[in-house]
């Protein structure tokens, strides 16, 4: 029985294309250096669920990553390029922190805090604007290593 014969050359092409995708796929993660990143973050000292974590390269061959805790205060990073919990290449990164909390959870004198936005359901950044990406500067600088990298951040709710 032939597979590829003269009629079937749209079949064979697809094959043939299908095998050069997954062989060129199975590379990506390589070819970028990425490294595995894991790290926790806490608020007033306890573990801080939710909140998404976020390095921006400051290195030109640097990329962007971002993660976001578990109930424990967990994360892994994940870059633009790869698949859940890949990390990023090596570099220096500036650190930003976001919870996205609702109008409601905001502490009572918040600005934010309008009658308009509990009756809209909006959502803020419930972190200190301090740790904020708008800010431009959390105070937290790290630099990703070959192979493994373990960042700890301790977070305080005052501004």
């Amino acid at each position: 029985m032939k597979i590829f014969s003269s009629g079937n050359n749209a079949l064979s092409g697809i094959l043939i294309f299908g095998l050069f995708l997954c062989v060129a796929m199975s590379g990506c993660s390589n070819q970028y250096n990425l490294q595995e990143i894991i790290g926790t973050v806490t608020l007033d000292g306890e573990p801080a669920e939710g909140v998404g974590v976020i390095f921006t390269a400051m290195d030109p061959e640097g990329r962007d990553c971002g993660g976001r805790t578990d109930a424990n205060g967990v994360f892994t990073m994940t870059s633009s390029v790869g698949q859940g919990g890949d990390g990023t290449s090596p570099g220096k990164y500036k650190v930003y922190f976001e919870k996205m909390v609702s109008a409601k959870e905001l502490p009572s004198k918040d600005p934010r805090r309008t009658k308009s936005a509990m009756e809209s359901e909006l959502y803020f950044n419930g972190l200190p604007k301090r740790y904020q990406v708008a800010n431009g500067n959390s105070g937290f600088e790290v630099e990703v290593i070959k192979g493994k990298n373990k960042f700890n951040f301790d977070l305080t709710s005052k501004e």
